[in-house]
């Protein structure tokens, strides 16, 4: 009993000194969090819905998880002078099914199998050093790290996601622009070559209204395995090109992206996966020796993908919209029939709405259309591929901290509606509820929360 309360004592006192830490300037802490209750029909498990081949589904009312990112930033000395800082940023995810969630696997009757309840991820670890040559000039950083990254949050979708182990100079004053220079190396998850991007982007540049940004990435991965060095793949290489023009607009922000990659930032045939729509950043590089037919495929394969964000926020409403449209094509891969792999194309757009009845109440509803052409594969006797289609529908009351967009914590009640193709059956709602509708139906309530 009395090493138990020494050990309380201990703990109090060690969150006391945190807490004390935290106010002070040399000490920065920061993360995201969602989590929630959902059900479905007949008080099934909540279901989520995403159209076939989409890396992305519209996401209020339709997140199954909880998630948490927490990041802790150590800063170095007096930001007025040079200085560094030390960044950790962990996360965890949980399928949220019960209080006990542990890291390690345990039994799940429903599918018969041993399940890792809790996973817990290191997403960085980094340093970075600032003003070093002066105040205000280029920095510098080693690690790993997000990078630069730019998203749809109506979609949680990472269009440009260059992130990973990898070390760079930022900032270096050009006069019309700020560039920015880094290398980044991400293993696969097989046994397969390692890839190395080079990223050379310009950023500030004074056009109008607003700024433009211009990435360029190349990447390469070699012929011999990360680990093992035995020359079992088939070396390539591919750029990502990417345009990004910003304005202020209506109390919020525009943002058109435009990005095209070739190569090994093109797309893979198998599955007729996009690289762009999948990873933003990272391709697909398991090419095995002496597949020179998949090779020259990919190297002319190529994706086009243009994106528009507007994000507006007002005293009564607020909202976000977001545009998607994607073209893949697979160079000359061939199908199972020898016909040439049709092109891979999708079409998404998306408007959240929020009514601010308050500072502290609002009404939120997002709906999202998704058209995904020859997403599938012929059914029957057809030769031809099938368009997959998606409509949801989410209508929110919330609490929130603020009147604004972007304002958080919100605690919302969310009733979600799903309705798809005949051709998507099966493929849209999580779970296996839905398997044989063409529309689906989730409620709950959630909290998202960053700070």
């Amino acid at each position: 009993m009395k090493r138990m309360m020494t050990g309380s004592f201990l703990l109090v006192a060690m969150l006391a000194a945190g807490s004390a830490q935290a106010q002070t300037s040399d000490f920065e802490y920061h993360g995201y969090m969602r989590s929630g209750i959902g059900f479905s029909r007949g008080g099934t498990d909540q279901a989520c819905y995403k159209a076939p081949k989409a890396g992305y589904k519209a996401r209020l009312g339709n997140e199954c998880e909880t998630y948490i990112e927490t990041n802790f930033v150590k800063v170095h000395g007096n930001k007025d002078d040079a200085y560094f800082t030390s960044n950790v940023n962990i996360a965890l995810v949980s399928d949220a099914h019960r209080d006990w969630e542990p890291t390690t696997a345990e039994f799940t009757p429903a599918t018969n199998s041993n399940k890792q309840a809790l996973t817990l991820s290191l997403r960085e670890a980094y340093a970075s050093g600032h003003n070093l040559f002066g105040k205000g000039g280029m920095s510098f950083w080693a690690g790993k790290r997000f990078y630069k990254r730019h998203d749809l949050h109506m979609f949680d979708y990472y269009i440009i996601d260059n992130t990973g182990p990898g070390a760079g100079v930022e900032s270096i004053n050009a006069g019309f622009s700020k560039i920015h220079f880094a290398v980044l190396r991400n293993i696969p998850n097989t046994a397969g070559p390692a890839q190395t991007n080079l990223d050379l982007r310009f950023s500030d540049i004074a056009i109008g209204p607003g700024s433009l940004e211009a990435i360029l990435i190349n990447g390469t991965a070699g012929n011999r395995g990360h680990a093992t060095g035995k020359e079992n793949w088939e070396a390539i290489s591919g750029n990502q090109l990417a345009l990004i023009y910003a304005n202020g607009l209506f109390g919020g922000n525009n943002k058109v992206v435009l990005q095209y990659g070739q190569g090994l930032f093109g797309g893979s045939a198998a599955g007729r996966e996009s690289t762009l729509n999948a990873w933003g950043g990272w391709g697909s590089q398991d090419i095995g020796k002496g597949d020179k037919t998949t090779l020259d495929s990919r190297k002319k394969s190529s994706t086009l993908r243009l994106s528009e964000q507007l994000v507006t926020n007002g005293d009564t409403i607020s909202s976000e919209s977001v545009l998607i449209y994607q073209s893949t094509s697979f160079g000359d891969a061939k199908d199972a029939t020898g016909k040439k792999v049709k092109d891979l194309k999708e079409l998404t757009i998306g408007t959240r709405p929020i009514y601010h009845v308050n500072k502290n109440a609002a009404v939120a509803l997002e709906y999202a259309y998704t058209n995904i052409t020859d997403a599938l594969p012929p059914a029957g006797t057809s030769t031809e591929w099938n368009d997959a289609t998606l409509h949801k529908l989410t209508l929110a009351p919330q609490l929130t901290a603020d009147k604004g967009y972007w304002a958080r914590p919100q605690i919302r009640l969310f009733a979600t509606y799903a309705m798809w193709n005949k051709e998507a059956n099966g493929q849209v709602a999580t779970g296996d509820v839905y398997d044989n509708d063409e529309n689906g139906f989730s409620t709950g309530a959630q909290l998202e929360t960053w700070w």
